[in-house]
């Protein structure tokens, strides 16, 4: 057990490991960095329970170029090698394919002249050659769809992060396992974990996902993150192509293949879960789920349910876009509220926030739009794109 860092980082997952090893990668490990992960098994991390999946189709465009960094890596995760091994974070580029009734024209719209004209940017379809082009669809109710077919696509969340962690482990972090349970601002943090244990910090910050507005609190901030439920379904379905993009449903669900099978995700809740629920929704896949699969995918009819699970998202509730940089509080760090992307865009946001903390700037992505003073702008433009 240490007693002191330079850096502390609250949060073990993705966003704390991927910070911590582009602070040693920008530092050339002369700070010390230690990471605090009350469970380090992952059982039920929100990185290790997503669905994993990368796009280019956002509406503002500092997500799109978050994406782009990543992408990078999942195409040759070279620079992650640890001892000579490479990871495979087998990556399946088969693109995201958005659907969309009448009022959702502009947002799909707006993703596409987002993600720019480099080869990238979707290719959109209109009624009435959506039946043509989709004859496995329902698209009697449709009048656009949206497909990227590069940079779109899924891979081994749970490998990223493995890898993420094994990298900063090598780079000189410290990994510690406890339970923050109170903070204290004297001169530098105190940083209180059960058991009594006390690390002593120069800067904190927080990553710890659905339990970041806990962890702000302790601080002496509000921040607006929120942990919200969201149930994954595991179907056989014989019927169905294995070699089908991402969907995504306006009535608010999403499918894809894995392997024979398909993933099916049910839509946002009404409400926020408490932090230690983890139970599937079945009640919402009997009555509500499977008759809006058998409607768009005919294929679905003859589906059969093998299996669920539940994760949790930390929804920015005000614009579903990111927190990262500065608490107003000092030497205290925010890297949270991704509303269901954060893995997809954990490495540029580590990335970002290394070069904020050290260089005191943003050199590569200028992720100051996503900064937590814009929240007092309500011109702040709001990510429409949320699944």
């Amino acid at each position: 057990m240490i007693d002191s860092a330079d850096i502390l980082i609250v949060g073990g997952g993705v966003m704390g490991c991927s910070l911590a090893w582009h602070l040693a990668m920008r530092t050339g490990g002369t700070i010390s960095v230690a990471v605090v992960e009350r469970d380090i098994s992952y059982r039920r991390a929100s990185s290790a329970l997503s669905l994993s999946s990368i796009r280019q189709q956002f509406t503002t465009p500092v997500n799109v170029q978050m994406s782009r960094y990543t992408l990078d890596f999942l195409r040759d995760p070279t620079p992650l090698a640890v001892g000579g091994e490479v990871p495979d974070f087998q990556f399946v580029e088969r693109g995201y394919l958005f659907l969309g009734r009448a009022g959702d024209e502009a947002d799909l719209r707006q993703a596409q002249n987002v993600c720019g004209d480099d080869g990238i940017a979707p290719e959109v379809t209109l009624k009435p050659a959506l039946c043509e082009r989709y004859p496995w669809l329902n698209t009697h109710d449709l009048t656009i769809a949206s497909q990227g077919r590069e940079g779109e696509g899924w891979f081994d969340g749970y490998s990223l992060l493995r890898s993420l962690r094994g990298a900063a482990r090598s780079a000189g972090t410290s990994i510690v396992e406890g339970n923050v349970v109170a903070l204290r601002r004297e001169g530098t943090w105190k940083v209180l974990l059960d058991g009594g244990n006390v690390i002593t910090c120069s800067h904190l910050v927080n990553a710890a996902g659905p339990r970041a507005a806990e962890i702000a609190r302790m601080a002496g901030c509000d921040l607006p993150v929120r942990g919200q439920k969201r149930s994954v379904f595991v179907v056989d379905a014989p019927d169905a192509d294995p070699e089908w993009p991402l969907v995504i449903d306006p009535d608010g669900f999403y499918f894809r293949p894995e392997g024979r099978t398909f993933l099916v995700g049910a839509p946002a809740p009404q409400g926020y879960a408490d932090a230690e629920d983890f139970e599937p929704d079945h009640g919402l896949f009997d009555d509500w789920l499977w008759p809006r699969l058998a409607h768009r995918v005919p294929a679905f009819e003859r589906l059969k349910l093998l299996g669920a699970w539940a994760g949790h998202y930390e929804m920015n509730i005000l614009d579903g876009n990111a927190l990262i940089g500065p608490s107003g509080v000092d030497d205290f760090w925010l890297i949270n509220g991704f509303s269901g992307h954060g893995l997809q865009h954990a490495l540029a946001a580590g990335r970002g926030l290394a070069e904020l903390i050290i260089d005191g700037r943003y050199r590569s992505i200028d992720l100051s739009p996503l900064g937590l003073d814009r929240l007092r702008d309500t011109r702040s433009p709001a990510e429409t794109r949320i699944i």
